[in-house]
């Protein structure tokens, strides 16, 4: 059995088809490294590996397993960015999953991010021969070294790496599977382009609406309403809060105060939301501008692919005159 310790405050919750997923790093007194031939004595790739604890609740019967997920990157070491959903658009290397005994599950061979291929353990290595046309072996060395973690983490240190076994596996093309699935990657780029073109914003500045909210003969309140941005199918709009005072029979601003910034329209193949907003305001006596600071996180969902998320900052201003 496994022995190692779970870093519950760096976990990650998320689910799939059949799972709800709660994703951890841990700190394995032995952690394992592989290096993969996918012909016996040649293409070895360094020594390297990443493993965490999946928590895995079934949403067909509630019941609870627990898994490691084994990352092999082909290009060097393996980065922390790579998540159970997604690996990342650069990631080439294989993903497994064991289970506590480290008794194989399934696995999945990626390329720049996407799936080509599912991987099965072979009983036995003694036939190199893939049982289908398409299909290939290669084999896993695996090696482990001992760890020692402290207090303060500058101190943690590893030994050198020992080996201890070599697996043969078969690699096979992926036909949708394991969450992923082989996606020519024009398809993706023509997906995400259309994507793009419909519900990617460009900063705009205009009035939306004005709502008289209280008036008195020496004070006011008024509502603003403006679009921020807008893209083909989807708006940005922000609301602000005015405050004019009568001076000499005229109204002038007293005060204009950004209130909340908010999407309009419906996104289908993925979503676009506000993940900050912040407003600066400047004030005449009859004209008064707010600049609106933005961040908007784009997520677009491509089937048989992970999904490409991204964000941008917007910072448009608008400018109100009191008498409108």
């Amino acid at each position: 059995m496994l022995n190692f310790n779970p870093e519950w405050q760096n976990a990650l919750a998320s689910e799939d088809a059949d799972y709800y997923i709660v994703e951890c790093p841990a700190n394995f007194s032995k952690p394992s490294g592989f290096s993969v031939k996918k012909e016996t004595g040649k293409n070895s790739t360094s020594i390297n590996g990443l493993s965490r604890l999946l928590i895995m609740k079934s949403k067909k019967d509630a019941s609870i397993r627990a898994v490691i997920m084994n990352i092999h990157s082909y290009s060097g070491p393996v980065g922390n960015e790579i998540r159970y959903k997604n690996p990342g658009n650069n990631f080439s290397g294989i993903i497994f999953y064991t289970e506590m005994n480290n008794k194989f599950i399934n696995g999945w061979e990626y390329k720049d991010g996407r799936i080509v291929a599912a991987t099965k353990q072979i009983s036995s290595p003694a036939n190199n021969r893939a049982p289908e046309e398409d299909c290939y072996t290669y084999e896993i060395d695996t090696y482990e070294r001992d760890c020692y973690y402290f207090a303060d983490p500058s101190l943690n240190y590893c030994t050198d790496w020992m080996y201890v076994g070599t697996t043969t596996y078969t690699n096979c093309p992926d036909e949708g599977g394991g969450g992923g699935g082989g996606v020519n990657p024009a398809d993706v780029e023509n997906a995400l382009l259309d994507f793009k073109s419909k519900y990617e914003i460009s900063e705009t500045s205009y009035m939306d609406g004005i709502t008289l909210n209280s008036q008195s003969s020496s004070e006011r309140s008024k509502s603003y309403t403006w679009v921020c941005g807008e893209a083909a199918m989807i708006k940005v709009k922000s609301t602000e809060y005015g405050v004019h005072k009568k001076v000499n029979n005229e109204w002038r601003w007293k005060s204009l105060t950004h209130q909340s910034v908010y999407i309009v329209g419906t996104v289908i193949g993925g979503s676009v939301s506000v993940s900050s907003h912040s407003g600066l305001s400047q004030l005449g006596l009859y004209w008064a501008s707010m600049r609106v600071d933005y961040v908007l996180q784009y997520n677009c969902i491509i089937p048989s692919f992970s999904p490409i998320n991204w964000s941008a900052d917007h910072h448009p201003s608008v400018f109100i005159n009191v008498n409108d």
